[in-house]
C-alpha cells in the first residue's frame, strides 16, 4: 500500500516536471480507490479514513503550488533549450535526473525508479552550485521514510552526492 504511494509521488513528479501540459481527472489528487466518473461523486472519505490519502493530497497540492510558483516549470514547454538529461542512461540503477530552465532560474529534478537505496549517488552538474531542495517525495509530510527531508545540497566542481530512497524524486533550485 505505502509502496503504491511512494511510486505515485514519484510518477506524479515526473508529470509536473517534465515538459508538456499537465491533465488529472478529477479524484487523482487524494488517491481515491475507484476510477473517476461522471455518476458519483468524489471518493472524499479517503481523506478521514486513510492518513496516506491526506498526505497523498498534501503532497499534490505543494507540487500544484511549486509548478506555479516556478517558471523553468512551466515556461518553455517545447523549447528544446529549456530542457536537457543530466543523467538518462543509467538502466541498472533506474536513476534518472533533468533540468529544466526558463524565466531566468534552472530547476533540478532526480529520480529513482528502483527499488533500491542509494546513500550517496553521485551526480556530475556542472559548476559550483547550491540545490535548494522544493519537493522529496520521501519527506514524512507526504507519507515518505523521511530520507533527506528538505535540505541544501553543495556542488562542487561539478560534483555533488544524493541520497535516494526507492521509487523517489527530488526537486532542487540550482542557487
Amino acid at each position: 500500500y505505502e509502496e503504491k504511494f511512494s511510486q505515485c509521488r514519484a510518477m506524479f513528479l515526473y508529470w509536473y516536471t517534465h515538459p508538456g501540459k499537465k491533465l488529472s481527472f478529477m479524484g487523482n489528487e487524494i488517491g481515491q480507490f475507484r476510477e473517476w466518473g461522471e455518476y458519483r461523486e468524489q471518493d472524499f472519505d479517503v481523506l478521514m479514513e486513510f492518513p496516506m490519502h491526506s498526505k497523498f493530497k498534501r503532497f499534490c497540492r505543494d507540487l500544484n503550488l511549486t509548478y506555479r510558483s516556478h517558471r523553468a516549470l512551466n515556461e518553455g514547454e517545447y523549447n528544446r533549450d529549456c530542457f536537457a538529461y543530466i543523467i538518462s542512461d543509467r538502466k541498472d540503477d533506474l536513476v534518472y535526473a533533468y533540468k529544466r530552465c526558463a524565466g531566468g532560474e534552472t530547476i533540478l529534478t532526480v529520480f529513482n525508479f528502483g527499488n533500491r537505496s542509494y546513500e550517496n549517488y553521485e551526480i556530475s552538474f556542472s559548476g559550483n552550485h547550491v540545490l535548494h531542495e522544493l519537493i522529496n517525495t520521501d519527506a514524512s509530510i507526504y507519507g515518505g521514510n523521511d530520507t533527506g527531508d528538505m535540505q541544501d545540497i553543495p556542488v562542487r566542481n561539478g560534483r555533488f552526492s544524493i541520497k535516494l530512497s526507492p521509487y523517489s524524486g527530488r526537486l532542487f533550485v540550482v542557487c
